[in-house]
């Protein structure tokens, strides 16, 4: 019941969960049998519920992305250059990203009919790529900068590479997968927020055409990725910082 009322005392939590069930409509009602009549209306109210739920979110960014904006005067601060300008990067283009979601609201809301919805989406879609990938850029220079400060740097490197070379037993590919499950386990916050960004990135992409996937696979990584959120506010440990 805590958890139930942390999430819902929260923007961010409400936007989770919305973004969870958002997903799941869509991978369940891809995964059902449109040929078969007994399950059609089924399937026409899992799509309005998507919708539904994509709009209730989109109201609930609204003005936030005059908020992200904001946050690029403190991140172009960081003393790591590197930092600052992924950072940076993210946010700005994060921002156009739900303010071209916020016209699309407007749209949606039926305040401003003649908004050509389908090309802002994609404009929406451009952004949200470019920020995912200045995300991701982040996260392999984290995970370099944590390998790079192992004590025991040389020998988990010869151990992933001996393994990649040549398998001799099968008790190197147990050292092996200890480490990288110790390293997992140990930088929690790199582990989830990567996962999160690579299962995000094939969605816009998919918005925009460049790869072509069933509404059913986008819908469960839409919904790892949204368990991932979930779990970084749940958990303000698992969060990724500075942000």
């Amino acid at each position: 019941m805590e958890t139930i009322i942390k999430l819902n005392s929260q923007v961010a939590g409400k936007d989770k969960v919305a973004r969870l069930l958002q997903y799941s409509c869509r991978t369940i009602w891809d995964s059902l049998n449109s040929k078969d009549e007994a399950q059609v209306a089924l399937i026409s109210q899992l799509k309005n519920l998507e919708y539904i739920l994509s709009s209730f979110r989109k109201l609930l960014r609204f003005g936030k992305s005059f908020e992200v904006l904001y946050g690029t005067l403190k991140s172009i601060h960081y003393s790591d250059a590197w930092l600052a300008f992924t950072i940076t990067v993210t946010k700005i283009c994060q921002a156009i990203f739900l303010l071209t979601d916020h016209i699309i609201w407007l749209s949606r809301s039926g305040l401003f009919k003649n908004i050509d919805t389908q090309k802002w989406s994609l404009r929406s879609n451009r952004y949200w790529v470019v920020s995912i990938v200045m995300s991701l850029i982040r996260d392999i220079y984290e995970i370099n900068r944590v390998i790079a400060s192992f004590t025991s740097y040389k020998s988990l490197s010869s151990c992933i590479t001996s393994s990649l070379i040549s398998i001799r037993c099968a008790k190197d590919v147990s050292v092996c997968a200890s480490s990288v499950a110790e390293f997992l386990v140990t930088y929690k916050h790199l582990t989830i927020d990567t996962i999160k960004n690579i299962c995000d990135l094939f969605i816009p992409l998919n918005g925009l055409g460049y790869i072509k996937m069933q509404p059913r696979v986008i819908g469960l990584l839409g919904v790892i990725s949204s368990l991932m959120g979930l779990i970084v506010i749940l958990d303000p440990t698992c969060k990724l910082i500075p942000q």
